[in-house]
């Protein structure tokens, strides 16, 4: 399996990112947890520190599928877009504020339960992340292999696409606040 990230520059448009920064504001953040043993979410700020408000919307995960589709059909990956059936529902949108960050990681497989009725058993292999500002310093994605790094740098509307498998962190913020939205394509 070959691993890809791909960024694409202004799938949103400012104002759209301005209105999800908005809605986001506006319910509120909570301090990010990670997922520790047994699955259970616990709060480890020495690993994530970072705001987070998790926010479920079907129609605006539909609309941002519908943009990034022709890009991951195009790439070179076990996991082909054929068989992707949509983005998470579940948007996560992140906060980091000066000295705040997210140490190396990999991301975690989201498998629907039973309990999700047709859409059980789906199961996600690919992050989007959405950059919903640049006004910060610091921030950029590092993607980590040994003594190498490829830092992705949040601009404005663009969207990042990863395999999960990919080595990865939120580099600190140093100054300004970095918003962004997290979330998976689902197969």
């Amino acid at each position: 399996k070959h691993s890809f990230a791909i960024l694409l520059d202004n799938l949103l448009t400012p104002e759209e990112c301005a209105s999800l920064l908005r809605r986001a504001e506006d319910e509120g953040f909570d301090h990010a947890l990670i997922q520790g043993p047994g699955g259970k979410e616990i709060l480890r700020q020495d690993i994530r520190a970072c705001g987070r408000c998790i926010i479920d919307d079907a129609a605006l995960a539909d609309a941002v599928f519908q943009r990034i589709m022709n890009a991951v059909q195009g790439t070179d990956n076990e996991y082909n877009a054929v068989t992707a059936v949509g983005l998470n529902e579940r948007l996560r949108f992140l906060k980091y504020e000066p000295g705040q960050f997210f140490a190396p990681h990999q991301d975690i497989r989201y498998i629907r339960g039973p309990d999700s009725g047709p859409r059980a058993g789906e199961t996600s292999h690919i992050t989007v992340q959405i950059y919903l500002n640049e006004k910060c310093k610091g921030g950029s994605t590092r993607f980590l292999c040994g003594r190498r790094y490829y830092d992705v740098t949040p601009k404005t509307g663009s969207v990042l696409i990863f395999d999960h498998d990919l080595l990865h962190e939120g580099s600190k913020v140093t100054s300004g606040i970095k918003y962004s939205v997290r979330s998976d394509i689902m197969y």
